[in-house]
């Protein structure tokens, strides 16, 4: 299964989980800007949210 992932900032990584209610990357919209400052983020969409499919193709 392939997850749609975004990676932004540098350092030690971060990784955010959306809580899965169909909101996909808006969940940290804020938390993001501020944390790539100094960490590297990772932002998967979780399995049929977002980017990401619900199954395998």
């Amino acid at each position: 299964m392939l997850l749609h992932t975004n990676i932004m900032g540098d350092g030690e990584p971060i990784v955010f989980l959306h809580t899965g209610l169909q909101t996909g990357m808006t969940d940290f919209e804020f938390q993001r800007e501020y944390f790539s400052k100094d960490y590297k983020i990772v932002l998967p969409d979780l399995r049929g949210h977002g980017q990401s499919f619900t199954n395998e193709i």
